[in-house]
């Protein structure tokens, strides 16, 4: 039988943590969280960022495709909506079909880095289509229920569609930009398809803030976001944290370009609705 100091050694030895050295350990996890917490959230979001670089690489590509079996004019150049804002996401019923066709599927028309506006849109659409958001077709019933006649992208589309031989469905661009210089596109074979992207990340002002070529003034938390327009709710480029960090763009080389905030030029300015940015 155990002599009475080994039982109260054994007892010593087996007692539980104090409530100090739990709260210790507890203050330990605290910090260790708040410094990993951020570092997850900056790699979660450059994972969507790849994504949506992956995206346009497909982007890009298509156009290829797509001027090779139509005398190299782009598509969207001669798919002229019917009505529409004369913004760079106003594209005709008849493009998202057109652009499908090579290969694009229908979680390559919403950005996966905005995802509270890809969250908005597939309810709306859910409650506007009856079920899920799933084919092609869908998906231009779907974005062209906001005004009808003419789809409203999630993307900015940076091709020149006419009107006739002298009117442009694009404006003139801002001075000291690309597209002043070089024009909106055509065809793959225009120098501007060398300094003009065919296609970006949706980035603008107006419709909620100021419609100023500022950058500080481009448009982060949501436009058209109202049940008239069953919940577009369009937001602009790559943020975190309430921040704008990133806009990515597609060229018909198939290349995809990103520019950080500072970076970013207002290259359209659409009177009074809004400033385009890339």
């Amino acid at each position: 039988m155990p002599s009475i100091p080994e039982t109260k050694r054994k007892i010593r030895n087996t007692r539980g943590f104090t409530l100090i050295e739990l709260l210790v350990v507890i203050a330990i996890i605290a910090i260790l969280a708040s410094l990993l917490l951020p570092a997850l959230a900056k790699a979660k979001f450059r994972a969507k960022v790849i994504n949506c670089t992956s995206n346009y690489h497909q982007w890009g590509l298509m156009t290829g495709m797509y001027a090779g079996d139509f005398h190299d004019t782009l598509p969207g150049t001669t798919l002229r909506p019917t009505g529409g804002g004369q913004n760079p996401w106003d594209v005709s019923l008849g493009y998202i079909p057109a652009c499908a066709s090579y290969g694009l599927t229908v979680p390559m028309w919403f950005c996966p880095v905005r995802q509270a506006e890809t969250d908005a849109q597939t309810t709306a659409a859910r409650a506007f289509l009856g079920h899920d958001l799933n084919t092609i077709s869908d998906l231009t019933n779907y974005l062209g229920s906001y005004f009808g006649g003419f789809v409203v992208m999630n993307h900015s589309i940076w091709v020149q569609q006419k009107f006739n031989a002298f009117q442009s469905f694009l404006n003139a661009p801002q001075p000291n930009t690309d597209p002043a210089t070089w024009g909106w596109l055509a065809k793959t074979s225009d120098p501007a398809s060398a300094h003009v992207p065919y296609i970006s990340d949706g980035c603008f002002s107006g419709y909620g803030t100021p419609a100023t070529t500022n950058v500080d003034d481009i448009n982060l938390t949501g436009a058209n976001n109202t049940p008239a327009i069953i919940k577009a709710k369009k937001t602009s480029g790559h943020a975190m944290g309430g921040s704008l960090q990133s806009v990515d763009s597609a060229y018909v080389d198939g290349h995809v370009a990103s520019r950080k905030k500072i970076q970013l030029k207002c290259v359209y300015l659409n009177g009074a609705n809004g400033g385009w940015f890339y």
